[in-house]
């Protein structure tokens, strides 16, 4: 709220920025309050990633997450792991293909699962060609379209 309050300051409007002010005052003591009433811990962490009690170190590995090696190695999902091992991921095969990722991930969902769509035969074939993967029935779930 103080960045609204700030906003409302340098935009000349100290009615509404006052009023703001007083409300978040306001929110403040009936949290404190709420929390020694109800015995609510305080948070120890920030909400945020970039502000807070956090490491570095820490920080630094949240934001390099993992790398394709890993991906490929770490993803349950076969056909993630064989789009990896050919270099490809859901979003970078998809424009080859020229659908969205959306789409290729309908592909593989089963036939009783909501937003499951049938694969064109010709588009499983050229998956194949690119990266590997079978194109018969039994790898794709939600069947053929034809």
């Amino acid at each position: 709220m103080e960045r609204e309050v700030a906003k409302l300051v340098a935009a000349g409007d100290l009615d509404r920025a006052r009023r703001l002010a007083e409300e978040a005052v306001a929110v403040r003591e009936f949290v404190e309050a709420r929390r020694k009433t109800e015995g609510l811990q305080p948070r120890e962490h920030s909400a945020r990633v970039s502000t807070g009690p956090m490491v570095d170190d820490h920080r630094i590995a949240i934001s390099a997450g993992r790398s394709k090696q890993e991906r490929g190695k770490k993803d349950p999902d076969p056909f993630i792991a064989t789009l990896n091992e050919a270099g490809y991921s859901l979003r970078s095969l998809a424009p080859e293909l020229g659908i969205k990722p959306a789409t290729l991930s309908a592909h593989r969902k089963a036939k009783n699962e909501p937003n499951s769509r049938p694969i064109p035969r010709d588009r499983a074939a050229k998956i194949k060609a690119l990266t590997g993967w079978p194109d018969d029935a039994r790898h794709w779930p939600c069947g053929f379209a034809d």
